[in-house]
C-alpha cells in the first residue's frame, strides 16, 4: 500500500486524482493509521485557517486599494 503525503491528500480533494489514484488513497484512509492521522492533521490545519481568515472574506475592500485598482492601466489580450 501506498505510504499518503501531503500531496496526495491535496491532490485526492482537489479531485485531481485518476480512478486508480484515488481509490488507493482511500484504501490507505481506510486501513492506514498513519494516512488517517495525515488527514486529520490537513484537516485542522485547513480549519484553524478559516478561523483565522474567513472573517477577512467579510470586510469591505478599502477605498485606497480600490483606487489603485482601478487606476492600474490593464493588460492587453
Amino acid at each position: 500500500m501506498k505510504r499518503l503525503t501531503m500531496n496526495d491528500i491535496n491532490a485526492y480533494l482537489d479531485g485531481a486524482l485518476g480512478d486508480d489514484e484515488r481509490q488507493e488513497v482511500e484504501r490507505a484512509l481506510e486501513h492506514d493509521p498513519e494516512a488517517q492521522a495525515l488527514m486529520g492533521r490537513y484537516r485542522q490545519q485547513v480549519d484553524e485557517l478559516h478561523r483565522l481568515y474567513d472573517k477577512v472574506l467579510d470586510e469591505p475592500v478599502p477605498d485606497s486599494m480600490l483606487s489603485l485598482l482601478r487606476a492600474r492601466p490593464s493588460k492587453p489580450s
